[in-house]
């Protein structure tokens, strides 16, 4: 996949525990399938601070709603 924050993102709310760039070896595709077949979620470390941004926003969002 795309190092994109948007479809990764995506991919999270749909239910992927996976997310692996385009460029990974296949040494860490097959350890990324190991991992979340043994309900391990992986992701990019580039890509990590979009889901803490993105879990902050809704705890943000779900406060100020009630």
């Amino acid at each position: 996949m795309e190092a994109n924050e948007v479809a990764f993102l995506r991919a999270v709310r749909e239910g992927a525990l996976g997310y692996v760039l385009k460029d990974a070896s296949a040494l860490l595709v097959v350890a990324t399938v190991r991992a979340v077949a043994s309900g391990e979620a992986v992701c990019p470390p580039q890509l990590s601070a979009a889901l803490f941004r993105c879990v902050a926003q809704q705890q943000h969002h779900v406060r100020a709603s009630t």
